[in-house]
Formats: structure tokens, C-alpha cells, sequence
């Protein structure tokens, strides 16, 4: 069945879930021939001037559709199937919306995507008048896209349950690549090297292990603890300057890397650690990075992880903002070098088998291809 997409969606920077995602969709799409064009949605309108901030928000949503339209000019196959990764917030459900009742006047198949746990709360929270506009729209969607099974509760009442489909997180191919280089099995060091690998943002619980790295340096532990990412607006500590201050020489703060720099520390890691309580969490992409590297994770039940880390299968699951349950779960894989090497298998092998950049692609294109036939 022979159709194009127009897609709706981030890109890099900011290096987040929802962008590298998109990354590796239309790294497949190029491989396997789909035709495609793209409306890129990230934009960055944080200012120390909140109505500047607005303003250009506002310049950016007027401005989508004529882009939308441009793009869609360029395609030649049929049908064109309109894909959009939905927002998870009332500003950007308004600036769905349009886009949306564009895509249904123009008779595409419309395809959402949902990178995120939050779009419930953000729809109970939103005024009556977008509900209602929103709720209209989704009837006119084909499919809608959620990261894990667990997630499609976010869409009950609002879209029939046989157009969700499950897709979960790819990883990026260069993350694959060197996982299988590696030996399965790590060290069996009793003194581990502990990982945290995101945006520092307070709710993805960056706080919580540089307090864990405290309490592990108070006892005595020699554990050490590498935090990575970029410094975000919604940072209310300064890594560098909580490590200077209480004197943690067993913690370090790298800032944001890539490329080889994020796999030369995934590699020296023994412990992935995420205690998020992130309001929007979905599938975070780190997780399924770490355990492609075989790493053990801890982390707890925020979004859609749940479904991908399960104790003590491949990791140990914590409740959030606890230094304390931090460590604690540290030092209990520190204590069985066996259990650590059990997770590390399995994680390797089910990372492989279904968090792939491969596997990804094959499930949206198999979405794709449902909707082109059905339309």
C-alpha cells in the first residue's frame, strides 16, 4: 500500500524522548523508501519575560498551519496521513487544535502520538470549552499512539479502545551498536558506579541521588555517582554547586553529552538510577539505553515504566523522592554480584529483542500501513 506521511513533530535540540523518537521514525521512513515531510515542533520560548515568552508562542502557533500546508504540497503519494505528536498541556492542545481540524477538512487520516503520561491530567485540567473542542477532534482520529499498554487508560471515554495501539521507545542505533560489543556480565565489584542520565529537571529526581551520593559518602560507602544532562529552567539546585559545597568527591556532574560521550558512560556504569516523579512521564528513552548496556535499573512507577521494569526481573522499583530508598536499593545489588549479572542478560536480551530502533520502526510503519489501507 503505497501512501505518504506528513509529520508533525520534534526535533533535536532539545534532546528529549519525544525528539530522539522522531530521529529514529524517519531514519526508518529514509530506509524503507516512505515518502515524508516534517513541521518541526520545537521551538524555545522560555524568556526571562514571561508575555515576550507568549507572544512568540503565539507567532508560532498562527504560523504552523501555512507550514503544514507547504509540506503537504511536496507530497505526491496517497493518502497522505497526518501525523501528530500530541501535546500534553492546554497551551498546546490550543495549538493542536487547529492543526487538527486542518488535517479533517483536508480529509487525511490523522495518526497521534502521545510521547508522555500526562495528557489525562492535562485534559481534566483544561478549560470546558478546549475540552469540548478536543474531544471532537479525537472521534476523527484513525489511531492514537501511546508508549505502553498501561498508558491507554489516558484515552477512556475519549477515543475507542480498538483505534490505540501500543508502541513503545526505540533506542538509537549507535546505543545498539555498542551494547553488543560489550560483554554481557559486569564487574563484580562490590563498590559500583551509579549513573542518573537526563535533563535536570527537580521531578526527574536528579535532588534525590545527589542527596543519596551525600548519605553514601556519611556511611562510608564507596559508590560513586555520575549525573549527566543540561540544566533546564526547571532546575532548582545546581549540581556543580551541591557537589562543591558538601564536599561529595564521589559524585561528578558532567552536563549534557552525546554521542560518545553518553556511551563511554554508560559503558563505565554499574547501576542506571531515575527516581522520577516527572507529572508527564511516559517510557523514558534512558531506560531502555541503559538496558541495552545490560545495566540494572532503579527507578520507580512514573508513567509507563511499570511496564518495562519490573522487580527484580531487571531492576528494582523505589517510591520517589527518597535519597534513603535510593541507596538502599544500591547497596542491595552491590551485595549479589549474581543478581546483578542475571539482570544484565535479561535486560541485554530484551532490550535487543524489542526497544530497537528496528523493532520501532517496524510498529509505526505497521500502524501506518493499517491506516493507509483502511482509507
Amino acid at each position: 500500500m503505497s501512501y505518504s506521511l506528513l509529520l508533525v513533530a520534534s526535533l533535536p535540540p532539545p534532546i528529549a524522548g519525544q525528539s530522539v523518537a522522531t530521529v529514529i521514525l524517519r531514519r526508518y521512513l529514509r530506509a524503507t523508501g516512505v515518502e515524508h515531510r516534517i513541521v518541526d515542533l520545537s521551538r524555545e520560548f522560555y524568556t526571562r519575560n514571561p508575555w515576550l515568552g507568549r507572544a512568540r508562542r503565539a507567532a508560532e502557533v498562527v504560523g504552523l498551519a501555512p507550514r503544514v500546508l507547504a509540506a503537504a504540497r511536496e507530497l505526491e503519494a496517497t493518502p497522505a496521513i497526518f501525523y501528530l505528536q500530541l501535546g500534553q498541556s492546554t497551551a498546546a492542545m490550543v495549538r493542536d487544535l487547529p492543526l487538527l481540524a486542518l488535517a479533517r477538512v483536508r480529509g487525511w487520516p490523522i495518526v497521534l502520538h502521545v510521547h508522555g503520561g500526562g495528557f489525562r491530567d492535562a485534559f481534566d485540567r483544561a478549560p470546558r470549552s478546549v475540552q469540548a473542542a478536543v474531544r471532537r477532534c479525537l472521534r476523527f482520529a484513525a489511531r492514537v499512539i501511546v508508549l505502553s499498554p498501561s498508558l491507554a487508560g489516558m484515552f477512556d471515554g475519549l477515543v475507542a479502545p480498538d483505534k490505540i495501539v501500543s508502541v513503545a521507545n526505540g533506542t538509537p542505533i549507535e546505543v545498539e551498536d555498542r551494547a553488543r560489543e560489550l560483554p554481557v556480565t559486569r564487574s563484580d565489584s562490590t563498590q559500583l558506579t551509579v549513573l542518573f542520565l537526563s535533563n535536570m529537571i527537580d521531578t526527574k529526581g536528579y535532588t534525590v541521588v545527589l542527596e543519596a551520593a551525600a548519605l553514601a559518602r556519611d556511611h562510608g560507602l564507596g559508590h560513586r555517582f555520575v549525573l549527566a544532562g543540561s540544566a533546564t529552567e526547571w532546575s532548582s539546585v545546581d549540581p556543580a554547586a551541591f557537589i562543591r559545597d558538601r564536599g561529595l568527591d564521589n559524585t561528578e556532574f558532567v552536563g549534557p553529552v552525546a554521542g560518545e560521550n553518553k556511551l563511554a558512560l554508560l559503558e563505565a556504569a554499574d547501576v542506571f538510577v531515575l527516581p522520577t516523579c516527572y507529572p508527564t512521564e511516559g517510557q523514558p528513552i534512558a531506560v531502555l539505553e541503559a538496558m541495552q548496556f545490560g545495566l540494572p535499573i532503579v527507578t520507580t512507577r512514573a508513567g509507563g515504566i511499570a511496564d518495562v521494569v519490573r522487580e527484580p526481573d531487571n531492576g528494582i522499583v523505589i517510591p520517589p523522592r527518597s535519597p534513603e530508598a535510593v541507596l538502599d536499593a544500591i547497596e542491595r545489588l552491590a551485595a549479589d554480584p549474581k543478581l546483578r549479572n542475571a539482570i544484565a542478560i535479561r535486560n541485554r536480551d530484551h532490550a535487543l529483542a524489542n526497544y530497537s530502533s528496528e523493532a520501532h520502526g517496524r510498529a509505526m510503519a505497521d500502524v501506518f500501513a493499517k491506516v493507509a489501507a483502511e482509507h
